[in-house]
Formats: C-alpha cells, structure tokens, sequence
C-alpha cells in the first residue's frame, strides 16, 4: 500500500512539475505584441542568410506601459554584406516587430522543429532586418545560471581559439572539452557519425570520468581522515563547474550525478550499487526537466552506461588470453571491445530509428579514438592552466594540434574503408521495440543458458523478419503521387513500386532535400531516386530525360503528365494559356497544378480543362495563394493548399487529405 502511495506522489510530483515548466513558455498572441527587451542567452551562430541566437524576453511594452513577463523565443537577425550584426552572449537588446509561432512539418516524415523548440520551452520567433533593433545598455545583473555558464564556456573556447590550432581541429576540441558543437563543419560530422565516433563529441562520462580520476590522484594528500571532507568538496565543486561550464547536457549531468554519489559514498564509508545510483541520477534530471525524458540524448547516455555496467562484465568474461605480457596487452584490448560491444548493443535499435546508418567498423573505431581522447583532455586541461604562460602554452598548443590532426586523419581514414557504414536504413517504432526484445533474449540466453529466452529470441526474430517481408512486399506494390510543401519551391513525386521519379527546382541544394524529403523515401523504402531539374523538361532536354524516367506507366510531355490512370497539367512560369486554344472541348484532367506564380486565372482554366482538383503549391507567393483561393471559393472548386494543409499525398486507391 505505502508503494502505491509513493508511486502515486511521483506521478503527481511529475505532473505538477511540468506544468510549472509549460509556465515558463512565452506566450504572446497577435493582439499583446508590442516593443519587447530581452538578453542573448545562447551563443549567436551564423548561417548562410541569417544569424541566429536564442532570447530571454524581460518585458513587453503595450501601449505604452511596460509588462513584465518570461520565457525564451528564437530570433534570427538577416545578415547586411555592408554592416553585419555583431552580437555576443549577454547583449541586452530591444525590437518591435511580428513575432511568429515556428511553422509544423508541412510534409510526411519530416523532422519537426515546430515540437523541438516546443520541448525546450520555446513557442515563438522572429526575423529582424537592420533597424529593427538596438542593443541598449546592460546593467541589470543576470540571474540565469545558463547565461554564465554560455559565458564561461565562450572564455574556454576562445583560450583555445588563440592556440592557433588548425580550424577543424579548433572545432573539434571545442566540442570534446566543453561541448561547443557549433563550429563543426558538416564534413567533420559526418566523419565521426559514420565511423560511430560522434559520441566523443558529445561531452559524457568518459570525459568527467577523466576529469574525476586526475583530481582524485591530485587531491590524495587530502585523504588524511580529519581532511578528507576538503577533498570531497573540491572534487564535487569542481565536476560541477564542468557540467556548468558544458551546458548541464544530460550525458554529464548523468555523469556528474553519478560521480557525485561515488565520491559522497566514499567519504561516508557507505557500500554504493551501480543501478541506485543511475536511477537516482535520472530521477534527479527529470525532477529538474521532465521533459529530459523525450530527448533523444538521454535515452542514448542511460541506454549506454546501462550497457556498459551490465553486458561489459559478459562479454568480457567469454575471452582470456592468459598473464604474459601479450596475455595483458590482448586483454586491454579485448576489455575496450567489449565496452563498445555493449554499448553499440543497448543502443543499436534507437540509433536506427533516428539516424537511419550504422557504422561497421565501430570496433577498430574505438580502439583508435577512446585511447586518443583521453590523451587529448589531459594535453586540453594542461594548455587551459599554462595560458598565462606564452612559451609553454604555444608549445603545448602544438602538440595538442599534431594529436588533433592525427585523431581525425585516422577517423577520415576508416571512414575511408570499403563498406564503412551502411546508411538510409528506416525502422519504425514496432520494429525497433522488436529489436530491443531481440537483444534482452540474446542477453538472457548468455545469462541463464534455458530453452525459454532460446524461444522466445526465435520468436521475436521471426516476426521482425516477418515485418521486412511485409514492408518489401508493400513497397513493390506502392503507386503515389505526392506534391511537397517546401516554401519557394516546386517538388512532386511520382512513386511506381520502388522506382522514384522526383521532379524539383531543388537541383543542387541537397540540404532541402535531405531536410524535407528524403526521410519519407526511406520510410516508403525508397533509395534509388531520379532527380530531375524542371527548369530543364524541354525538347533541347528531352532525351536526357528520357532516359533517366524509363517507367512505362509515366508520361510527360511540355507541361502534361501522365502517370497510370490520372492525368496533370502544371502550370508554372513557363506555361500561358493561349487564348487561341480554348473551345467549347474541355481537356480531361484529374488534377491542376499551379506553381511558381504563374500567370492564369481560375476562370480561364474552368474554360480550358475539365478537373477534379487544383493544387497550389509552396513556389508560389502569399498574395497569388490568396488570390487563387478566393477565386476557387466563389466558383465552388476543390482545392488544396499545400502551404497550408501540408504536403498531397495520393495513393493510387484513395487519397489522403491530412496534415503532416
């Protein structure tokens, strides 16, 4: 009954937590906007067109009167090639201008950054252009504890920014030491992800557990018995400094959490138990943010630690190579395979679900980079204390750079390899909870050798191998047709089975592509697409195109297409009615496509074509969306707004009408 009641209290506690998160959301409606005074709370980053930071809003000024008021908002400040924003962590700034709520994924599978910066409590944002703004004087002293801590952690970065270290190498330190990610280049990311090295990056336990060992040997002349409280003081303020300093990311709060219990256990004399002290750590991160519990970087920290803590000691234990020297070296060795093992294994079925790619050659991976990064914080802790000292700190610098150099060339290296990692692979949320019923029976059957978990992992097996039966059979039987929302551009596609053919004005921007796009050709098990540019389907084209196409169920000719039994006209830039054409004869199409603004109104397109439905597509501008609207309302005609309703998406035995 007293467990009932406990376990009823936390659900409460948990409840009413949250609720006084969701309060600290800004929440500001069209008719409360006004002038607005906030401070830069997050390191402001530079995009290709804009430069974004994060704001914590003090006050709203409506109609004159000052309203207190909290809560964090986006903010991007468009780049002027004559006077560029200059802006830094602390800067007090005050605007007036719309502010936004983050749009939702207007197309399927796509991520989602409207709920992202919903479960880091942010609900609004704004665009300012120069003159929107002002920076006004800042003399109010900051009492929120991330601010400091972006402040330290910017003081870090630039003690290594003097080093003169290369600038991958500047960035990558920077992320190991202090998880500052933002001056990663796409291609150093992509190296480490591919080579299952990203978790280096990612600021964990191993770096506080490095951090913890050298002020435990440093600090034993304080394990004297009356003394022994200083030592355990220094250690905990110390650890917690360095969470601080990385942002109080889940990975070292666990790690911080858990050592802090360690070392507490330790001058207590109190026997400690591993799984105690990793609930107590995720108890206390979900007290101070419940919504911790949905981040992807919290699961993966506790699912691998878990793995670690539990299958290391079995995995280790199946291999022994005996005491001689070699004995012991083959044995280091075997022990750190084991490690990345057991984490990979706890891991595995989340890492595909969300990232889509697994690295082979994990192993030899970690057998590179775990022994480099230690040596790499050691060399970082010492440059950060010799920075007074020029000489030494220039020498030191050097070191850490040709250690850098060599860590990544070695990462570029396996990246390198043949098959090095298998990618666009898509599981859904069924198949990945079979995977993790797959491993817990595999864990079992090495633990209790019985014909039960032998059963049960046969089972589980079969029926995730069932599923990749079942999506194969469906993907060979899919007909869609699909017209994408992606603001300022003309996207379809035309899926026969598993051949993709994908119209854009996307050519060359592959970001877009990936962001808005390719996530669904993986979740209809699609990996082969054909791009094609529509700024080049004329006749100087045609053959090219030809040949890319190749489906006898496709036909396109200027601006009509075919594709089984339904029928498209597009009308873009390119495309005008001649007046000449129209006749009492309507034209039979299933669907009217308008993109790109063209030039054509409703009326003459009843007067021409005989439709089912007109869909206007994201290329096109808010006043023509508007326009084409009212016009299809007065006349009584279909429409879909892709804008506005999301991303089209038809199977070729019924549609779907749904937002995605």
């Amino acid at each position: 009954m007293m467990g009932m009641g406990i376990n009823l209290f936390l659900l409460l506690a948990g409840i009413i937590i949250t609720q006084l998160k969701d309060e600290k959301r800004l929440t500001v409606d069209n008719a409360q906007q006004g002038m607005m005074v906030g401070t830069i709370i997050k390191q402001p980053k530079a995009g290709d067109k804009t430069i974004k930071t994060v704001l914590e809003i003090e006050a709203i000024n409506k109609n004159g009167n000052w309203i207190s008021t909290s809560g964090n908002m986006v903010l991007y400040f468009r780049k002027d090639s004559v006077n560029p924003p200059i802006l830094a962590l602390g800067d007090r700034l005050i605007f007036d201008v719309d502010v936004q709520t983050p749009l939702a994924a207007k197309n399927p599978h796509e991520f989602d950054y409207k709920n992202y910066l919903a479960y880091h409590l942010i609900t609004k944002q704004a665009f300012l252009r120069a003159g929107e703004w002002q920076k006004i004087s800042n003399d109010i002293p900051t009492t929120n504890i991330s601010l400091w801590a972006s402040e330290i952690q910017q003081k870090v970065v630039n003690i290594f920014r003097q080093a003169h270290l290369s600038p991958d190498n500047f960035s990558i330190i920077s992320a190991l030491t202090v998880g500052y990610k933002d001056l990663l280049s796409a291609e150093t990311r992509q190296s480490f992800s591919q080579t299952g090295a990203m978790h280096v990056l990612a600021v964990s336990g191993l770096h506080v557990g490095i951090i913890y060992l050298v002020l435990n040997y440093l600090l034993s002349f304080f394990f004297k018995k009356k003394r022994r409280w200083i030592k355990t003081v220094l250690i905990l303020i110390v650890l917690w400094a360095y969470a601080l300093i990385t942002g109080f990311s889940p990975s070292v709060l666990r790690a911080s959490v858990m050592f802090s219990f360690i070392v507490i256990g330790q001058y207590m004399n109190r026997p400690k138990n591993i799984y105690n002290t990793i609930a107590a750590s995720a108890f206390l991160l979900l007290l101070f943010n419940p919504y911790n519990l949905i981040e992807i970087g919290f699961w993966l920290s506790y699912l691998a630690v878990l793995g670690i803590i539990f299958l290391h000691p079995k995995i280790y234990g199946l291999l022994y190579f005996g005491k001689s020297f070699l004995g012991k070296l083959a044995d280091k060795i075997w022990s750190l395979i084991a490690v990345s093992i057991a984490a990979q294994l706890t891991t595995l079925p989340i890492t595909l679900y969300f990232f889509h790619q697994f690295p082979n050659y994990f192993i030899l991976t970690n057998l590179f980079v775990i022994p480099l990064v230690s040596i790499i914080v050691y060399v970082a802790m010492f440059l950060l204390m010799v920075s007074p000292i020029p000489v030494i700190f220039d020498f030191v610098a050097m070191i850490l750079n040709h250690i850098l150099s060599f860590m990544l060339g070695g990462i570029r290296w396996i990246q390198a390899l043949p098959f090095a990692f298998n990618q666009e692979i898509f599981i859904s949320k069924y198949q990945m909870g079979l995977l993790y019923l797959i491993i817990l029976s595999f864990i079992l059957i090495l633990l209790w050798r019985k014909s039960i978990p032998v059963f049960g992992f046969l089972v589980f097996l079969l029926i995730f191998l069932g599923t990749m039966i079942q999506n194969e059979f469906s993907t060979q039987k899919q007909r869609r047709i699909i017209v994408y929302a992606i603001n300022r551009e003309t996207a379809y596609n035309f899926i026969d089975g598993k051949d993709n053919l994908f119209f854009s004005s996307l050519s060359g921007n592959e970001k877009k592509l990936n962001y808005h796009v390719k996530n669904n050709w993986l979740a209809l098990g699609l990996n082969n697409e054909k791009l094609l540019d529509i700024r080049k389907m004329d006749d100087s084209h045609f053959f090219r195109n030809y040949l890319v196409i190749q489906n006898p169920h496709f036909f396109m000719k200027h601006n009509f297409i075919g594709f089984y039994d339904k029928k498209i006209v597009v009308f873009n830039q390119d495309y005008k009615i001649d007046k000449r054409t129209i006749t009492d004869k309507k034209l039979k199409v299933n669907y009217v496509l308008l993109s790109e603004n063209a030039k054509v109104d409703i009326q003459a397109i009843l007067r021409l074509f005989d439709f089912k439905k007109i869909i206007i597509d994201a290329s096109n501008s808010r006043y023509k969306i508007a326009k084409w609207k009212e016009a299809c309302l007065s006349a009584g005609i279909n429409f879909y707004i892709t804008p506005e309703q999301g991303a089209y998406d038809e199977i070729l035995t019924r549609i779907i009408h749904k937002n995605h």
